[in-house]
């Protein structure tokens, strides 16, 4: 799933048509959706540390990797 979320967010960047967008963007949350909720909450805590850690914390590339 990391390649779909780079591919859908490249494309979305790059001019892709807005529903396109939105359709990936559901694709790739259905998908999350199906995981278990534990293991969806300790990698997003884990993505989180580790852009803080590289010091990403306030690039606009990381806030839209970490949901905020």
């Amino acid at each position: 799933m990391p390649c779909d979320v780079t591919v859908a967010a490249e494309g979305c960047r790059f001019g892709a048509p807005e529903g396109d967008c939105l359709a990936q963007a559901m694709e790739i949350a259905r998908k999350i959706a199906g995981n278990d909720r534990s293991a969806v909450e300790l990698t997003k805590q884990a993505i989180n540390r580790s852009c803080e850690i590289m010091g990403m914390g306030s690039e606009p590339e990381a806030q839209m990797i970490r949901g905020t």
